[in-house]
C-alpha cells in the first residue's frame, strides 16, 4: 500500500487487483494488473507515480519486474543491468522498496533464495533510474532476516530497520548517497521486529514503525533541524520567495545549508542573516522601508552578515557550510533574501519572505 501524492489517493495493489482509497471509500480501480507476489509499491516523485516492484517466476526462477500505476493501468517498465549468471535484482521475497529523492534512484536492500529446504540470505543492494537500469551497488550492510527499509525526507538518508543477530531486538542503519550502510546507535529499540513496518511521516519528520504487537515506534534525531516561514516579503505578484533547495538541505552540524531565492529580476541576489528579530541598529523589527522608497516592504531580521550569490534564470542559490561544532546545535537564527529589482519602486529593492531556524544534529 502507497500514497500517490500526484494524485492524493491510497493505492493498494493485490496481485492482479488494484484498489484505491480518497479519504473517503475504497474503490476498485483495475483488476487486470501485473501478476506475481509478493510484490512492493513505492512513490516515486521524480516520475510521480506510484510503481511496483514484484517477483514473478518464470521456468522456476525468481525474477523480478517493475511497473507504475498512472490511475487507470499499470504500464510494465523495461529494466535492464541484469549482471551476468543470475536473472536479478531477484528473489523479491522479504525485500521491498524506496526512492531516494536525493538522488532519484530505487534502492532495495537484502534478499532471500530457497531451494525448498534452506534459506539463504544476502545484504545486496541494489539502485535502478530509468537510464541506467538496476545495479548493483557495493555497499556492505547487515545480513539479517527481517528488515524494511524508508526515505527519511528531512535529512535525505536512507533508513534500514531490522533486528540484532539474536533476534531479541532491532537496530538501525543508515545510508546517505551512494555510501556504504553504517550502524546507527539508538538508546531504545523495539524488542520484537517481527512483522514491522516501517513508512517516513513527512508532518511530523519521523520514520513510523508499527508491528504485529500494535506498537508503534518512532525515529528521529533528538536534535532536528527545523526552517519555517517567518514573515512575508514584497513585490505582490513579483514576490521574491526564500526556501530550502530541498526538504534535507536544511542546518544539520557538519552539512550545508542549501536555499533558494527566486523571483530575482537581476543577476544579483543577498541572502541576509542574523541572530534576532527585535530590533536593527536601534530601532524596533519589522523596520518598515517605505521612507527609503520601498513601501510595502519591511527588515524582519537584525542582518549580523551577508552573502551574495548570481542568478541563474531568475532563482539564486545559496550554500551555507554549517560547521561540525555540537555547540551549535540549537541555535535560533533568521534569514531574509533581498534582491534588485529596477523600476519596483524608487529604491529598486525588493525583500523577499524572512525565515527562521535552528541548527540540528544529524
Amino acid at each position: 500500500m502507497e500514497y500517490d501524492e500526484a494524485r492524493g489517493r491510497i493505492v493498494h495493489s493485490s496481485d492482479t487487483v488494484t484498489y484505491e482509497y480518497d479519504g473517503l471509500d475504497w474503490r476498485l480501480a483495475n483488476a487486470s494488473g501485473p501478476a506475481g507476489y509478493p510484490h512492493a509499491l513505492v512513490y516515486h516523485r521524480g516520475r510521480g507515480r506510484v510503481m511496483r516492484f514484484g517477483q514473478i517466476v518464470i521456468n522456476a526462477y525468481d525474477r523480478t519486474e517493475l511497473w507504475e500505476w498512472d490511475g487507470v493501468t499499470w504500464t510494465h517498465v523495461p529494466t535492464s543491468g541484469h549482471p551476468p549468471g543470475r536473472i536479478s535484482p531477484e528473489a523479491a521475497r522479504y525485500a521491498n522498496v524506496i526512492h531516494d529523492e536525493r538522488r532519484d534512484v530505487l534502492v532495495i536492500f537484502g534478499h532471500v533464495l530457497n531451494n525448498g529446504s534452506t534459506s539463504t540470505w544476502y545484504n545486496d543492494t541494489w539502485e535502478w533510474d530509468a537510464v541506467t537500469g538496476w545495479r548493483s551497488v557495493q555497499a556492505g550492510g547487515p545480513i539479517r532476516r527481517n528488515r524494511t527499509l524508508a526515505f527519511d525526507r528531512a535529512r535525505g538518508v536512507q533508513v534500514l530497520v531490522t533486528e540484532t543477530p539474536d533476534f531479541m531486538s532491532g537496530e538501525v542503519w543508515e545510508r546517505t548517497g551512494s555510501g556504504q550502510w553504517s550502524r546507527r546507535q539508538t538508546p531504545t529499540m523495539p524488542t520484537s521486529m517481527a512483522g514491522r513496518f516501517v513508512t517516513y511521516d513527512s508532518v511530523s519528520n519521523r520514520v513510523l514503525m508499527i508491528s504485529l504487537s500494535t506498537h508503534t515506534w518512532a525515529y528521529a534525531p533528538v536534535n532536528p533541524a527545523s526552517l519555517l516561514v517567518h514573515g512575508t516579503g514584497c513585490g505582490g505578484g513579483a514576490t521574491p520567495e526564500l526556501r530550502p533547495e530541498r526538504s534535507w538541505t536544511q542546518a544539520w552540524t557538519g552539512g550545508v545549508e542549501s536555499l533558494d531565492l527566486t523571483n530575482v529580476p537581476q543577476v544579483l541576489a543577498v541572502l541576509m542573516m542574523g541572530f534576532q528579530d527585535q530590533t536593527w541598529a536601534g530601532l524596533p523589527l519589522p523596520y518598515d522601508l517605505t521612507p527609503i522608497g520601498a513601501p510595502g516592504c519591511r527588515l524582519r531580521i537584525d542582518p549580523a552578515g551577508i552573502a551574495s550569490a548570481a542568478a541563474t534564470g531568475t532563482v539564486a542559490r545559496f550554500a551555507i557550510t554549517v560547521p561540525n561544532q555540537p555547540a551549535l546545535v540549537g541555535t535560533r537564527f533568521f534569514q531574509q533574501g533581498l534582491v534588485f529589482a529596477q523600476g519596483s519602486n524608487a529604491a529598486g529593492v525588493l525583500v523577499s519572505n524572512s525565515l527562521v531556524g535552528v541548527v540540528g544534529a544529524p
